[in-house]
């Protein structure tokens, strides 16, 4: 059964559609997956836990009576009139690439936010009525990274033109992040490479007026919830209490979220996706639920589209994980290790950029001294799991059943950031830091993400 294909119904019909797939095929792929090998690491792991994002997420308002018409003319996902849960989406340039990706979020149901709103937007050129927004749906709230707010905050006051639009950066509410993943859901989401029966279960309560999203770029993820900020934490949105649970959440910081986003292959901000540099597919946008391929003309369209219809990918962004070549112990799940660092062996240079080479080769340079044999690069990373944008016509990826027979190895030499190695040849023989690359469980059927 194939989700790729959208017709009328935006980001709802997206979102169903990858539901349905996936409980079509929970049972089915389950039947047919060989048992992994329980890795033997040294982890931490938080089943319930809650982060503040608002160090590197912002919040930018886009009000009036024009907000749902200039946001649709920009992005490739927008709300669906109605809807009072937050999508995830992307802006992209005239060349079809990534500028900025974010999540969009209706606001104008949330009494409180349209209260205080009224009062922050009072002495703006335009500030619309409380009620005027209201009828038309024309209040949202884009989550953006914080190292590009300024860039985009100028990109759409120079797009608004003569459009009733009233654009404002958010100082007063923030953004959390929570999730509920307890060991034996993520072992059983590992060994199976599918969604489990909580992963499909949303987290975030619909009937209140909350502000926010269940996390649509992968199922189980987590929910992202938008408070103001006197607010403490984001577990009463959510439908915790209930079950009193509630108890079993605990505050964190943000490279426990960076560690949940790499192992389950999800880039975020401008450190994964560098503006101007990625395509959407390459970012795994299409299968994260960030493109309605139904709705109208935006900037970027023709080319993503295009992508689309010809179906070729031969670049994706994948998780990893790294492993000692000494040790002969290759890692089996994709699980944070906090001794690896510094402790086990020196990760120094496995950062942006730093290339990945398969492990009968050595590294060649072209005429700008870049290596020019490798199978992709290290985008960013934590102790000693990552993202990637690797080659697919060059790879084999753990949990692709067509390929298990192939079991190619990999490693990673340390570079500059700039793509220029930080060691010469013979380190690279007497030691290599291997590198382990998997396919994440909530992409689609093998054949629709594989290169042609």
């Amino acid at each position: 059964m194939s989700v790729t294909t959208l017709g009328v119904g935006g980001a709802f019909c997206t979102r169903m559609a990858r539901l349905v797939h996936w409980s079509q095929t929970l049972s089915c792929r389950a039947m047919h997956t060989a048992p992994a090998t329980a890795s033997a690491t040294t982890t931490n792991v938080l089943e319930r836990a809650y982060v503040d994002l608002s160090a590197r997420r912002g919040l930018l308002a886009v009000s009036g009576p024009d907000a749902t018409r200039f946001l649709n003319g920009l992005v490739t996902n927008m709300p669906l009139p109605g809807e009072r849960e937050g999508v995830y989406s992307i802006f992209l340039n005239v060349r079809g690439r990534i500028l900025y990706d974010v999540f969009i979020y209706p606001a104008a149901h949330n009494k409180r936010w349209m209260q205080m709103a009224a009062v922050a937007e009072q002495n703006t050129a335009f500030a619309p009525a409380a009620d005027e927004a209201d009828r038309d749906g024309a209040t949202y709230l884009v989550e953006h990274d914080r190292a590009v707010a300024k860039e985009l905050f100028t990109y759409l006051k120079f797009r608004k033109l003569r459009d009733k639009v009233n654009l404002r950066a958010v100082n007063d509410w923030r953004v959390w992040f929570a999730w509920e993943d307890p060991v034996e859901n993520t072992r059983e989401r590992h060994l199976t490479s599918q969604p489990t029966t909580l992963d499909l279960d949303p987290m975030l309560r619909r009937a209140p007026p909350f502000i926010g999203a269940t996390d649509p770029r992968a199922p189980g993820m987590g929910a992202r919830v938008v408070l103001s900020m006197d607010a403490d934490s984001p577990l009463w949105p959510l439908g915790v209490y209930e079950d009193g649970r509630v108890s079993a959440f605990e505050p964190t910081n943000l490279e426990a979220y960076d560690a949940r986003r790499y192992t389950f292959g999800v880039p975020e901000g401008v450190a994964d996706l560098v503006p101007g540099e990625t395509l959407p597919m390459e970012a795994c946008v299409d299968m994260m639920g960030g493109i309605n391929f139904g709705k109208g003309c935006y900037v970027g369209q023709e080319l993503t589209t295009r992508a689309k219809r010809v179906g070729v990918t031969r670049r994706r962004i994948v998780p990893f994980v790294l492993y000692d070549e000494k040790e002969h112990v290759e890692q089996q799940l994709l699980e944070v290790d906090n001794a690896a660092d510094g402790v086990r062996w020196n990760c120094a240079g496995v950062d942006r950029k730093a290339p990945i080479l398969a492990a009968e080769t050595m590294p060649t340079f072209n005429s700008r001294g870049e290596v020019s044999n490798s199978v992709g690069a290290v985008l960013s990373r934590f102790h000693n799991v990552g993202l990637a944008r690797v080659r697919l016509d060059r790879v084999v990826l753990d949990g692709v059943s067509e390929q298990e027979e192939k079991k190619e190895k990999y490693y990673v030499v340390p570079s500059d950031g700039k793509g220029k190695l930080l060691v010469d040849e013979k380190a690279v023989r007497e030691r290599r830091l291997m590198v382990k690359m998997f396919r994440p469980y909530w992409w689609y059927e093998e054949e629709e993400v594989s290169a042609h």
